[in-house]
């Protein structure tokens, strides 16, 4: 195996001189949406709207993926066997009265949570039974005047909460709930705006 490359000037150049200041995302331009989902009597799937989540103050996203090794006898050489992935999503976000980060995700509605009756109000883990959605949007950084595009998305399909929790102390005023996220897929899918 050989290869050639040219010399560097570090001291004058970047790597790659298409890059500038407004090629990097923002978090100030990063939106999280949710949408819910509802099942009927005949198993039939409705998807509502995304809408963006407000208050976000953490997110993170991670894949792992087993790769197994196998070898053989008379061979140093491994196969490398490419195995499942899986995915977890995890958000942190200060608590608004009456709307908690577990009821916006799964009641996700641009009329909040006023419309949902009590018995549908989730207080616990167990209270769920039902898949969400979810959009993670980078928009890019418009220039004054203009409307700022989609620069980047992710959607995770048949989310589920597997973890939540709240925390203070007595030393705060504002109390952060965290919740970690499983999901099923991340498909193809193109997002505009309009």
């Amino acid at each position: 195996m050989g290869g050639q490359v040219s010399a560097w000037d570090y001291r004058d150049k970047h790597v790659d001189g298409s890059i500038d200041a407004q090629s990097f995302v923002n978090s100030m331009h990063i939106l999280i949406y949710a949408a819910a989902t509802d099942v009927d009597s005949s198993g039939n799937i409705t998807v509502t709207p995304f809408v963006p989540i407000g208050a976000i103050q953490g997110y993170s996203w991670g894949e792992n993926r087993v790769i197994e090794q196998i070898f053989e006898i008379g061979s140093e050489i491994p196969y490398t066997v490419p195995g499942r992935t899986t995915g977890q999503l995890n958000l942190s976000r200060i608590l608004i009265n009456g709307a908690d980060l577990a009821n916006v995700l799964y009641h996700a509605s641009e009329s909040g949570l006023e419309d949902i009756d009590e018995e549908n109000i989730i207080r616990t883990l167990r209270d769920i039974s039902k898949p969400f959605h979810m959009l993670f949007v980078a928009f890019n950084n418009p220039q004054s005047g203009q409307t700022a595009d989609v620069k980047y998305s992710r959607v995770y399909t048949n989310c589920w909460i597997n973890a939540r929790s709240e925390s203070f102390s007595a030393n705060q005023v504002l109390v952060a709930e965290n919740v970690s996220i499983v999901y099923e897929t991340v498909p193809r899918v193109t997002i505009s705006t309009k």
